[in-house]
């Protein structure tokens, strides 16, 4: 019984911590970057830079054009998200003026 009583105090006090210094993605919540979200875009940026060379998909010259749009779709759905929720985060904007930075930031990294 007294083992229940410590293990539910320790539970109390991490949640405790939470509550305090925050950083924590919780469904309802404003979320944190999310570290395998970025991981998957940075994949497709590494197969944008060298396609074929990091991916088993078989390319050649008709679809490399619809493998590369798709690519960059996705890099652009994924950063911008991720980035959209560090700005919210870093900077305590409204989301939509987030969003809208961070889609200018992602367009502006693919361009460059």
């Amino acid at each position: 019984m007294e083992n229940k009583k410590n293990f539910d105090s320790l539970v109390d006090k991490i949640l405790d911590s939470y509550n305090k210094y925050g950083g924590i993605n919780l469904d309802e919540a404003k979320s944190l970057p999310n570290t395998e979200a970025v991981i998957l875009a940075l994949k497709d940026i590494q197969a944008l830079i060298y396609p074929g060379f990091h991916t088993e998909e078989k390319l050649d010259k008709f679809s490399l054009k619809y493998a590369i749009g798709e690519r960059i779709q996705r890099i652009i759905l994924r950063l911008t998200d991720e980035i959209q929720k560090s700005l919210y985060y870093s900077l305590k904007l409204d989301e939509e003026s987030c969003y809208i930075k961070a889609e200018e930031i992602v367009l502006d990294f693919i361009e460059n």
